[in-house]
């Protein structure tokens, strides 16, 4: 769907809601169609998953279900020509420490749970409400595990019991 206006989207908001403006988890790719911006890119596989792409945001399907909306590209995040991005939550886009965002968390009143996958030194911070994860470790063996940095910010399907 073309606009003619940029449509605006809070990131602090998604990590609290897990919506990306009206786009939840589930959503099919026709209604993303009628309701949101034209992706900068698509990749339409044969097989059952496709990936659309705003900026640094992707978009990725199951079966013409929205699966999962994730980014890993922090270091130039931004959600393409059609949607303005408030990072304004994040301190500076190359340098959010776990440090830094946990705080960022508590003061917003944010409910977390912690999860430390050892096998790859990360830390998983889950959103309590929304189930968005913040994924936390460090790209150069020297940084201080003190001082994790932010990897991606990821939202997917949960599956059922």
């Amino acid at each position: 769907m073309r606009l003619n206006h940029k449509l605006k989207i809070n990131l602090l908001e998604f990590i609290k809601t897990g919506k990306f403006d009206y786009v939840t988890i589930g959503k099919t790719k026709e209604w993303i169609t009628a309701n949101f911006p034209d992706p900068d890119f698509k990749t339409e596989p044969k097989n059952k998953l496709s990936c659309w792409g705003y900026g640094s945001i992707e978009f990725w399907f199951l079966d013409n279900k929205l699966n999962l909306i994730h980014t890993d590209h922090l270091e130039y995040l931004n959600a393409g020509k059609e949607i303005e991005l408030d990072k304004s939550f994040l301190l500076d886009q190359t340098k959010n420490s776990i440090g830094f965002i946990i705080p960022k968390l508590n003061e917003h009143e944010i409910d977390y749970d912690v999860r430390h996958e050892l096998n790859i030194e990360q830390i998983i911070l889950k959103i309590t409400n929304s189930k968005v994860q913040l994924g936390f470790g460090f790209h150069d063996q020297e940084i201080s595990k003190d001082n994790y940095e932010l990897l991606y910010i990821s939202l997917k399907t949960v599956k059922q019991p």
